[in-house]
């Protein structure tokens, strides 16, 4: 069996780990013992105790045919850095902040192909445009997306699916857009508004920098937005403006600490999601065309079953699909890989939709001609 490197085994990397070691043998390396202790007894995963920040691991992925990037967003670019000359495929959804182009040069010139951001939103909602937009002219493009509780709680309201600093990071990074073919920039959490779901009712929605390489895309208007339960930005404002989230150090007892890595340790209790609660993932993608309107909706539950939350089924599941492209020769190209552009190529689309299908996740459609 041809072997997969997951580097992280966090909420996101496990279920990537899971699903691929039905058909592959699987090590998921990861610098906590508990996750490596939850994870030894799942047939054809190995788990691992390490740093993947080690100056070694560039030695260590050589002996894995794929890698899997599932990071925390702050270290997963320098570790990609250390990782591209071993020439290993690479699919990363760690959502670092970094330009992913900034990593071309070197995956060219080790010829190792690198598909970056392809999770949910990055990752299925690029897809989805870079699919429409290989078949028509779109015009204009809003993405949507929010992974929530079923049951929102005071004092939050809210519960992070992923990692606690990148949901932090969603209020206080400024989102950059398309507007007519111009960049701009404008400070999180602004462009307010309600958006209705069947069987959810309303969320709040707030612009966000998501967008990402798609920012290079031939669309000239695109924007993405956050979903919230309505009410989380008023609570979240005061924070953010009061200096809560800012990363300039502050002096505490002779030790130096931001407020942000200070908030973060409150807030990793405070919105930790448990097995039990019930939570799901909204996204809607909106494109405009100059003869047609299409709206894409993809609501998910979770698999109870499992126990597997929606934000990991909807980031890991399309991660693992490209895996399997990697291991069926059908991706070929090398550098860096974007979603959009695995859109742009029906094939590859396809391939990647049947398999979240099979998983049961599947999008709805609406035509306005």
């Amino acid at each position: 069996m041809q072997r997969v490197l997951v580097l992280g085994g966090g909420m996101i990397g496990r279920v990537i780990a899971r699903t691929l070691a039905e058909d592959f043998e699987v090590t998921v390396l990861d610098a906590s013992k508990k996750v490596c202790v939850s994870l030894k007894d799942v047939p054809h995963i190995t788990p691992l105790v390490g740093d993947f920040r080690n100056k070694y691991i560039g030695s260590v992925v050589k002996k894995f045919d794929f890698i899997v990037g599932a990071m925390p967003g702050k270290i997963a670019y320098s570790v990609l850095k250390k990782i591209i000359p071993a020439g290993k495929p690479i699919v990363d959804i760690s959502f670092f902040e970094e330009d992913p182009y900034g990593l071309q040069d070197l995956a060219r010139k080790y010829h190792t192909p690198v598909v970056v951001d392809f999770g949910v939103a990055p990752g299925l909602s690029n897809m989805m445009l870079g699919r429409e937009v290989a078949r028509m002219p779109i015009d204009s493009f809003i993405c949507y997306c929010g992974g929530l509780p079923e049951n929102p709680k005071a004092p939050w309201f809210y519960k992070a699916p992923f990692e606690v600093a990148s949901a932090m990071d969603i209020c206080v990074r400024p989102a950059r857009m398309k507007i007519d073919d111009m960049l701009v920039e404008k400070p999180a959490m602004s462009d307010f508004e309600i958006v209705d779901f069947d069987g959810i009712g309303g969320l709040e929605a707030f612009s966000t920098d998501g967008l990402r390489t798609l920012l290079n895309f031939p669309v000239s208007t695109m924007v993405e937005k956050t979903l919230r339960h309505i009410g989380f930005r008023r609570i979240m404002r005061p924070f953010v403006e009061g200096g809560f989230f800012s990363e300039k150090p502050q002096c505490i007892n002779g030790t130096f600490i931001t407020p942000f890595e200070m908030s973060e340790r409150v807030l990793q209790n405070a919105w930790a999601l448990s097995p039990e609660e019930e939570e799901f993932t909204a996204l809607r993608l909106c494109m405009n065309g100059p003869k047609a309107r299409m709206v894409y909706d993809l609501i998910d539950r979770g698999d109870r079953v499992h126990g597997t939350s929606s934000m990991a089924r909807l980031a890991g599941y399309p991660c693992a699909a490209v895996v399997h492209l990697f291991a069926k020769n059908l991706l070929s190209q090398t550098g860096i890989i974007t979603p959009e552009e695995i859109g742009m190529q029906n094939t590859l689309a396809d391939f990647v939709l049947n398999f979240l299908e099979n998983h049961g996740i599947r999008f709805s459609c609406r035509l306005f001609v």
